[in-house]
This record gives C-alpha cells, structure tokens and sequence, in this order.
C-alpha cells in the first residue's frame, strides 16, 4: 500500500518583485529559482509564471489577481504532477521553503489537494462493494451524496473500472478507480508514475490491478479546518499530515457498514476499508525528515545568528576588541550573511550611536580594515 500526492495547489502571500535572497543565497551562489513570464495572464490572474528550481519546472505561478474581492498579495503554486513520483515529501517542501525564504513569502494554506491510496487488489473487490451498495447491501454513513461508476468495453463487454462519490465541487470529491487501467491512455502517457509503482514493487500482476482510492479536498475543506484553527502550511508535506488529511476526508463521507436493518447506520458494523495504523506503522520512516524539523532547524538558527552577529557587534563597537570581532567574522562565514550584515551595518551603527551610553569615539577606519582582511 503506498500513499502519495498526486495534485496540489497552495497559496502563498506577498510579492514575485520583493527577494531578500542575500542573507540564503549569497553574491557567491547562483540563485537557484527562474520564473518564466507568460506573455499574457488568464482570467483571473494578470500574471502567470513558470517556476523553475535548478532548471527543473516546479510549477504555474499565478499572481496579481484582477478581481478586487481576491486579495492581491495572493500567488497560488500549482506544482507539476510528475515531481511528486520522482521526489521526495521533503525535498518538495524544503524548495518551497527555500522559495518563500528567497522571495519573502507566507505560506497562506491550501488551495487544492489530491491524496491518493494505491492498493493490489482484485477488480471483482471494488466492483462488489459497489454493486452492494446500490442494492442496499452495504449503507454509506452519513447524508445524501451522489454516486457514479465508470467502465469501458473491452471486445464489446462492459468493464467495470471505479466510482465516484459526492461532487467535484464539494468539499471532497472520491474517486475509486483502476489505475492500472488508466496508465494504459496512450494520450496522457505518464510513465513516471509505472516506474514509481515498479520501484515500489506495486505494478500489476495476473489477477491484481493497482487500484487507487483517491480523495479531492478542495479549498472549502480546508477553510473549514482553517476554521477549526487548524490551517494546513507546510505540514503539507508531512508524510503523518497526508494520513490525518485522508483519514478526516473518509469520515462521514464514505464511511461503510453493513445493513442488517437497524434503524440507524451508526449502529450497523463498520466495514474498515484502510487500517490508519497499519497505514502509519507501515509507511513510518519512508521519508528521511519533514519540512516543520527543517523548518524549526533552519528558521530560528538564521534568525538566532542573526541576532547574535548583532550583539557581538554591539560589543565590539562599545570594547573595540578582536575578542568579539573573531567571532563576528566566524559566525558570519558560516551562515553566509556578509552580505546581509553590510546592509544591516550603517543602520546598526546609527542605532548605537543614538544609545546614550554608547556614544563615545569608534575608529571605523580600523574596524573596516581589519574585517575586509579577515572576511575574505
């Protein structure tokens, strides 16, 4: 069983002209990230890019909506399909870290997000449990909810090849269907996503299709969680968010029991169709690390050296002694902010200068001297 990302949509806040990419990317370093303007927008957006990271296309960047009611700081990220079989969750998540860092942006929520489960499993499974549910067999919990199968004909027989539940434009929108089938479109080839399957020991086999039970959850589900205070950011590329994400949608949306004629289905035997903690305890350890450690890592150490090269400056100005400029200049070295501190350094003077008990003579002269020999 294997679960993975197959669509994605996130917002973001700020501005495409704005980069603070000194202090992560220094003069040394090529800037990683190109964003390719298109030469006219779409209907909602004026501007449509495409992002580029180390030359490989990430995805549509759409920015400066023409509707006054959307906010204009809003950019939405639509990332290619094929990165999600040939990367990792938290390589994914580290360049859209690395992209927010660069450019200055908040990462907002989630617009859009297709989770997918892919089993081996029988055909003749998926095509009973739907045929029971139509005739009454099996009940699905909750409220009204529209269902639909899908087939083909194959040397003029029907074939059963999925379902639906509910609609594309709810909150969440279920899609049961045979992968293995689908893969087969010789219009929309994606080979990328056979070769994941077979590296996965997942492709098909006499007897066994892979079938795919794939939830939509759209941007009225997670404003509803946004709601609740829990806003989806970066944890998004958690591989623990994705199984909390598709367990949530499966509640009271296709939650299956029996029907032995009780009055009410929430006593009927629940029929378990993914085991979450088999799930987790199967998948667990599959991604080597997640965005929120990198990003409780990295964050809050640059912003700490930071404020840190402040403070050893402040020490220096007020003694004037190596003893704090040898550690500015190590410190600065490591984390790559010369080129941040240069800019920070007229106005951190300034606000020296202005403490009373600071103002006495600093030899600038000296000082600049000695840091251009050291810092090189």
């Amino acid at each position: 069983m294997l679960l993975i990302i197959d669509y994605l949509i996130i917002n973001l806040k700020g501005s495409l002209t704005k980069e603070r990419g000194n202090s992560l990317y220094n003069l040394h370093k090529i800037n990683p990230f190109t964003l390719n303007r298109h030469e006219h927008g779409n209907k909602i957006y004026t501007d449509v890019y495409d992002l580029f990271y180390n030359n490989e296309k990430i995805g549509l960047l759409n920015a400066v909506p023409r509707a006054s009611i959307i906010d204009a700081s809003l950019i939405q990220l639509q990332f290619e399909n094929h990165l999600f079989y040939t990367k990792k969750l938290n390589d994914l998540g580290q360049i859209v870290y690395e992209f927010q860092y660069y450019f200055d942006l908040a990462f907002d929520g989630v617009n859009r997000l297709d989770i997918a489960i892919d089993k081996k499993e029988n055909r003749i499974k998926y095509e009973q449990l739907y045929t029971d549910l139509m005739a009454g067999r099996k009940l699905v919990k909750g409220r009204e909810k529209n269902i639909a199968s899908y087939g083909v004909t194959k040397k003029g027989r029907g074939q059963f090849n999925g379902f639906t539940v509910g609609k594309r434009s709810s909150s969440r929108f279920l899609r049961v269907y045979n992968k293995t089938e689908a893969l087969k479109d010789l219009k929309n080839p994606k080979t990328y996503i056979n070769d994941y399957l077979e590296v996965n020991n997942m492709a098909s086999s006499p007897g066994l299709d892979v079938w795919r039970f794939e939830y939509q959850l759209n941007s009225t589900f997670f404003t509803y969680l946004r709601k609740c205070k829990k806003n989806i950011t970066n944890q998004i590329f958690e591989l623990e968010t994705l199984i909390d994400l598709i367990e949530l949608a499966e509640k009271n949306h296709f939650e299956i029991v029996e029907n032995t004629g009780k009055t009410e289905t929430n006593k009927e035997k629940l029929i378990v169709l993914h085991n979450w903690s088999l799930l987790r305890e199967n998948l667990r350890g599959k991604y080597s690390s997640i965005v929120s450690r990198i990003k409780k890592i990295f964050e809050p150490s640059i912003n700490a050296q930071k404020r840190l090269i402040k403070g050893l400056f402040r020490q220096y100005y007020v003694e004037q002694s190596l003893a704090f400029l040898y550690p500015l200049i190590k410190v600065l070295r490591e984390y790559n902010l010369q080129d941040w501190f240069m800019e920070k350094y007229d106005f951190y003077k300034r606000e020296f200068e202005n403490k009373e008990r600071l103002r006495h003579t600093f030899n600038q002269s000296f000082f600049v001297d000695t840091f251009n020999k050291l810092i090189v």
